[in-house]
């Protein structure tokens, strides 16, 4: 797998700029997918946006109907953060039975160009958690079982990069790394 090989370099960025473009890129060594963000839950009353690369067509889909109309709160993503989950999920397994019909789905699903989509949470502490949206639209397939697998065979090491990045997320106290990159 072209992971581990990447896993050096995704290393040598923790507490550095690049390190959440590195690591979708080293994510797409695990399978592609073509829209992406990774946020924070809890730091305020909606998620933290701390780095997209979302599919330029659904961009406005996100912002304007998943944040500014907080069809966050109605998410199955935001409500397995709530319930004190973490780890590797595939929608599937979060989506209610009757989906489809949801006000999620109505409110924001429909709109995002979405055709699957996989995630981290990572938990920092209770009520803080990073997420880690890797997502599929019309241009791909859905993930099929084996791919879904090789995300979950890579959890461990995932979260624990994310939550050694993200330490000091929500934190009075600036890190070391807060004064070299100001």
């Amino acid at each position: 797998m072209i992971w581990q090989h990447k896993l050096a370099g995704l290393i040598e960025a923790l507490n550095r700029p690049e390190f959440p473009a590195l690591f979708l890129k080293t994510m797409r060594s695990v399978a592609d997918f073509d829209s992406s963000v990774i946020m924070a839950y809890g730091v305020g009353p909606r998620p933290e946006i701390l780095h997209d690369e979302l599919s330029r067509e659904f961009r406005d889909a996100f912002y304007e109907r998943y944040l500014s109309q907080a069809a966050f709160v109605l998410s199955p993503l935001y409500q397995t953060f709530r319930a004190g989950k973490q780890g590797f999920f595939h929608v599937n397994t979060l989506a209610p039975d009757g989906f489809f019909e949801s006000r999620y789905y109505k409110a924001y699903y429909r709109y995002s160009g979405l055709l699957d989509q996989v995630f981290y949470l990572s938990r920092l502490r209770n009520d803080l958690a990073v997420v880690v949206s890797m997502a599929r639209t019309r241009r791909f397939n859905d993930f099929d079982r084996s791919v879904i697998g090789d995300f979950k065979s890579v959890e461990p090491i995932a979260l624990s990069l994310l939550t050694k990045h993200w330490e000091h997320l929500g934190s009075e106290e600036p890190s070391f790394t807060d004064y070299l990159y100001t």
